[in-house]
Parts: C-alpha cells; sequence; structure tokens
C-alpha cells in the first residue's frame, strides 16, 4: 500500500484518461494501465488501479425506469432546471428560473435529449448525459404540488422582488451562480467558482485573526454549511475534501491524488468541466518547482479554456486569485441587498458588468483540438528532460496559438447550423478565410465557436447567397466582429479570395430570394465545390444550358434538401461524387425530402447530413483530401493514387 501512495498520483491520472476516452475503447485501455502500473509499481498496486477503474463505471443517477409520480427543482439555471426524485434526474425547460425546492407532480412524458454535434459547439446532450441526465421532462402545462421551505428557497424568492433586471442578474450571479448571458457573462462564474470564491474571501480574512488549525475548521465547517445551501456542487465538495486533507501530514503528490481520485469517484461525469479541471491545473502546478510552477499554471489554464471555451483569457487566468477575491466580496454583498434592498447600487453593478465584459472580450482566440495537437505534443516531449521545459513548452503552446498551427491545413467545413447554412473555407493558417452564409440569429453561439475555434480573427471575404434569415440572420454581427473585408450579397460574376476564384453560376435577377441566389463553384486540392444556397430548380436548369458540361466533386443540396432543388437535370450534369445536406430536424422540417433522396439513390451518389453527423469538414492535408465530421467518420475522398 505504500507503494501505491507514493505513485497514487500517477493512478489518478491514469483514471482521468480513462474517463475522456472513447467508451469502445475503454476495456483495452484499463488491461493497459493495470499492466504498466504492476511493471512499474508492483503487482497489488494495480489491484488497487483495477478496482478504482471498475468503481469509475458504475453509474451515480439511474438512467431508465418509469417516469416518478413527483419530483423537487434541485438545479436552477437561466432557461431550464434539473428535477430529482430519488436517484433519478431529468431535464425540464422553462421561460426563467424555476424556484429552487418546487415539488412538480410529472403528469407529462419523458424524450430523450437532442443531440447537436460539432467539433467546437457545446453540446448540451453529451454534457447531460456524463452527468446521468438521458431525458427532459415535457409538458404542456407544471403542476406544482407543494414545495420544500428551505434557506436557498426563501433567497430566491427575495430575489425574484426585485424589478431591476440588472440587479436581479447581479443577484443571481453572485449569490446562486446563476448566468444571464445577455447582461452579465464570465466562464468563471458559469463554472461556479463563485461558490469558492466565497471561502477563498473568508480564508483570507481569517488569516489575520484566527489560528492555522482554528481557520481550517471554520472553513470546513463553513463549506459543509454552503453544500447545505447549494447542494453537493462540483466546486464545493472539492473544497471541502482538499481542506479535510489539510489536516493529514501528507506530501503534496500524496495529496493531490488522493482529492483527484476522490473527484473523479464522487463526480466522474463531470471531471471534463471547468470546476474539475481548472482546480486539478492548480494542483499539478503546484508540486513543480516555483520558476515552472507560473509557466504550467499558465498553460494548463490556456489549454483548458481553449478546449471549452475556445478561446484564452490572459486577465482571467493572470489575476485569477484576485478574481476570486473580488467574486467572494461580490457574494457578501448580493447577500447583503437581499435583506437590505436600500444598499443596491445601480451604477456599481453596471461597472461590475462592463468590467467583467471587458476582460471576456480580452482573449486570445484558438482551441488546441486541431490536427496541429500531434505536432504540438511530439515537440513538447522532445524538450521534456530539459532544464527550461516549462518555459520552452509555454512558449511553443502560445505559438502555435497565435499562429494557426493547430489548425494548419487547408479545409472546407460545412458547419452544423440546424435549419440553414454556414460554410467555412480556409486557406492554410487561416491566412484567408472565407464563409459562405451565416445561419440563423439563434445559431449566433454556434458559428462563433466555430470561428472562434479555428483562431480566427479576421474574415477576408463573406458571401450571402440570399437575405432569409436562415442564411443571413448572422450577418451584421459576424461582419462587424471579425472586421470582413468584403461582404457579397449580389452577383459578382467571379470573386477572388487569396488563391481561391469563386464564380457565380447565377445569372437571373427576379425578386424570388430562393431562384435568386448566389450559385457558388470554386476548386481547392483538385476538388471542385458548388454551392446553390436554396436555388430551384429553375434557376438549376438555367444553370444546366449555360453550362452543360460542368462536373464537380461535392454538391451542397439545395435548400436544404428539399424537393425544390436538386433536379434530375442539375444532377446528372453535375455527377457529384458526394452531396452535403444542412438541415434541421427532420420532425419539424423534413428536409431532405423523399424525392431527393430518391434522386440520389438512383444515381449512386452518398450523402451526409448535418443533422445527424454534425459539422462535416473536408481538410486538405498535402494531395489528401480527407472527411472528417465531428460523430468520428474518417475517410479519404482524393488521393494522388486514386484513377
Amino acid at each position: 500500500m505504500k507503494e501505491f501512495r507514493s505513485n497514487i498520483l500517477l493512478a489518478a491520472l491514469m483514471l482521468f484518461v480513462r474517463l475522456i476516452i472513447p467508451e469502445r475503447f475503454v476495456l483495452p485501455y484499463i488491461v493497459c494501465a493495470c499492466i504498466l502500473y504492476a511493471m512499474r509499481v508492483s503487482y497489488w498496486s494495480s489491484l488497487v488501479l483495477l478496482l478504482l477503474c471498475a468503481c469509475s463505471l458504475i453509474p451515480l443517477h439511474v438512467t431508465g425506469g418509469r417516469i416518478p409520480e413527483t419530483a423537487r427543482v434541485t438545479e436552477v439555471h437561466e432557461s431550464w432546471c434539473i428535477l430529482q426524485s430519488g436517484r433519478k434526474q431529468m431535464l425540464f425547460y422553462c421561460d426563467g428560473p424555476m424556484l429552487y425546492d418546487t415539488e412538480i407532480s410529472l403528469d407529462g412524458s419523458l424524450e430523450d435529449i437532442e443531440s447537436s454535434r460539432g467539433f467546437f459547439r457545446f453540446d448540451f446532450s453529451k454534457y447531460l448525459s456524463r452527468r446521468g441526465i438521458y431525458k427532459q421532462y415535457v409538458t404542456d402545462e407544471v403542476t406544482v404540488s407543494g414545495f420544500r421551505s428551505t434557506m436557498r428557497r426563501f433567497l430566491q424568492e427575495k430575489t425574484e422582488s426585485f424589478e431591476d433586471p440588472l440587479l436581479k442578474a447581479f443577484l443571481y450571479r453572485t449569490v446562486f451562480g446563476i448566468s444571464n448571458d445577455e447582461l452579465l457573462s464570465g466562464s468563471l462564474m458559469q463554472s461556479g467558482f463563485s461558490f469558492a470564491a466565497v471561502l477563498f474571501l473568508l480564508e483570507e480574512l481569517l488569516k489575520r485573526f484566527v489560528k492555522d488549525r482554528h481557520r481550517k475548521i471554520i472553513c470546513i465547517s463553513f463549506c459543509c454549511f454552503l453544500i447545505l445551501f447549494y447542494g453537493p456542487r462540483l466546486v464545493l465538495v472539492s473544497s471541502l475534501i482538499r481542506r479535510a486533507l489539510s489536516f493529514l501530514k501528507l506530501e503534496k503528490q500524496e495529496t493531490s491524488g488522493i482529492w483527484m481520485i476522490a473527484m473523479i469517484l464522487l463526480f466522474h461525469e463531470e471531471v471534463l468541466s471547468a470546476a474539475f479541471l481548472i482546480p486539478a491545473v492548480f494542483m499539478v502546478s503546484s508540486l513543480a518547482e516555483k520558476n515552472d510552477s507560473f509557466f504550467i499554471r499558465w498553460t494548463g489554464l490556456a489549454m483548458v479554456q481553449g478546449v471549452l471555451y475556445q478561446k484564452f483569457s490572459p486577465l482571467q487566468s493572470l489575476f485569477f486569485p484576485f478574481y476570486l477575491r473580488i467574486n467572494g466580496f461580490l457574494w457578501l454583498y448580493g447577500l447583503l441587498v437581499i435583506f437590505f434592498p436600500f444598499l443596491a447600487c445601480g451604477p456599481l453593478i453596471a461597472i461590475i458588468s462592463e468590467l467583467t465584459l471587458v476582460s471576456e472580450k480580452i482573449c486570445i482566440p484558438g482551441s488546441p483540438i486541431g490536427l496541429g495537437l500531434p505536432f504540438f505534443v511530439i515537440l513538447a516531449l522532445s524538450f521534456y528532460r530539459n532544464e527550461y521545459a516549462a518555459k520552452i513548452i509555454t512558449g511553443l503552446y502560445f505559438s502555435f496559438l497565435l499562429t494557426g498551427l493547430f489548425h494548419p491545413f487547408a479545409e472546407v467545413t460545412f458547419i452544423n447550423v440546424g435549419q440553414g447554412d454556414s460554410i467555412l473555407i480556409r486557406e492554410p493558417f487561416n491566412l484567408n478565410n472565407v464563409l459562405i452564409d451565416t445561419g440563423k440569429p439563434s445559431q449566433y453561439k454556434v458559428l462563433k465557436a466555430m470561428l472562434e475555434g479555428k483562431g480566427i480573427r479576421k474574415l477576408d471575404t463573406m458571401f450571402i447567397t440570399h437575405m432569409d434569415s436562415d442564411h443571413s440572420g448572422n450577418m451584421d454581427v459576424i461582419s462587424e466582429e471579425y472586421k470582413a473585408r468584403r461582404v457579397i450579397t449580389e452577383h459578382e460574376g467571379t470573386t477572388l479570395s487569396g488563391s481561391l476564384v469563386f464564380y457565380d453560376l447565377n445569372s437571373l435577377d427576379t425578386e424570388d430570394e430562393n431562384r435568386n441566389s448566389i450559385v457558388l463553384v470554386f476548386e481547392m486540392n483538385g476538388l471542385k465545390f458548388v454551392m446553390p444556397g436554396d436555388a430551384d430548380q429553375i434557376t438549376e436548369e438555367t444553370i444546366v444550358r449555360k453550362y452543360g458540361n460542368l462536373t464537380c466533386d461535392v454538391l451542397k443540396l439545395s435548400h436544404h434538401g428539399s424537393k425544390t432543388g436538386s433536379c434530375d437535370l442539375f444532377l446528372d450534369m453535375l455527377k457529384p461524387e458526394l452531396g452535403i445536406v444542412s438541415a434541421g430536424a427532420w420532425q419539424i422540417y423534413h428536409h431532405p425530402s423523399d424525392e431527393t433522396v430518391q434522386r440520389l439513390l438512383k444515381r449512386h451518389i452518398p450523402y451526409l447530413d448535418t443533422k445527424d453527423h454534425g459539422d462535416i469538414s473536408i481538410v486538405m492535408i498535402g494531395p489528401l483530401s480527407v472527411l472528417i465530421t465531428s460523430d468520428g467518420i474518417v475517410d479519404v475522398l482524393s488521393s494522388p493514387w486514386q484513377g
């Protein structure tokens, strides 16, 4: 057991990797990890690791069974809440924050939570499934059967009594950790760090007046109170375990390993959240020498934010302890305002809101999750034993981030924006970025996540095929934020952007928006693409008469696969090797239509749909054109060895 304790951090890291790998690789990984651990430590230690891996497979919540008669509101957010009955949890969408501890009679139905796949978009369904929540409760009318009188419900009722929306949003964020994205934002608050801020502030204040042991006891007691008040949030339980471990005379490495294993076993469905990863970065960096600790922490925070938020906030990372102190004071101030409303200061709250927004805007866009990541890992490992490894790896990371090396290849990406179109075309290292359409206004965050994830700071050219909202809905805001050099909304014939040449095939000029769509054709890496917007059969037949010998490799099906487009003559002329459908839920829009699908099947044209496969990207890796989808499909579309 002593050998296991001395290598407990390694066991914790192996256990963490177990939780982030795909399910189909879990059993082979556990076998390999236990063998490697036995070779490095001992046979008995590997059995302990095997037992921990087995424990991490046990679900924390019940996922099946019949719908219960009643459930209680245990977690509250701006537009949704979590209902719980025993160990069973379910999602419920609402118009505003529900009151904590409300008892609801469940006379509706349970439905699957629809998944929204994407390379960088936040998949709400996946987030909930990691927490053991697989169903959403659907009802026409909410039936409240009662409530529990709790302190948090009392405070929330007091908060609801305020009429000023900014003040209410401030109180919800500081006291309850519920963020309204339109009024106040902040990744730290959304991750639950406002709760940790209270404990951090208390500890800082007590340092001046109370002895070390008594201070720890007070902090643990207050942490237990917060857990009773807010529920067993990851951040609060994490703080409790860390403070409890401080009573034991353990090495830093042992403390970090025990903390990590405890959190993984208690919250293994939430280990990919900032609430776990950011404290883990601080713990791991504290094990390094003082000169290296800052660089390890800085790089770790940048990686976590890049993966989760597709951007890095230097201010929030550099002044993280300061942010905690400020938010601790804000929690205390918010609590006082709830009980003594005359203390509310509108200008102060407005200033806090603006400062929060400023810290969010000063960001470096980019995610390390890209095809350049293996090159970064190889380079980082080559400097692992270097005396200045931490500084060199930090420099490498930010060099990759700022120069686009994490996404070094040219690509065409059909973004999953639901019922709408948005296609991103990039040349290597973001030297030329072109966007065709912007989807609906409701898809702004999805589109922004893709652009930020790829590290894009400017757009060279933006095409809007026509002015329907599902194509032009974000035109103004995206063109302003990304300083688009050209926004093309009318027929221009030929457009040059970087080394790419776009030809508009449609010569019609009518009042019908769909018929008047800009129909683009361009070539990348030997592949010819056709993007017809929502062009109808009349437009397509006009193009056939004018360009009778035109062919293509990839066709974005017109009008989301509707029967009004992709006519027989058009398909027979183009002879595409692959069709792409950009459509929303089948139950609502019925796209692609049965008629269009039959036309494709008749000609043996395979097709992919964004609603099924998420983002669809064709990446140009040297002479290869590789198809990659966000649900895991990888295929080679063309290579120099194909005939």
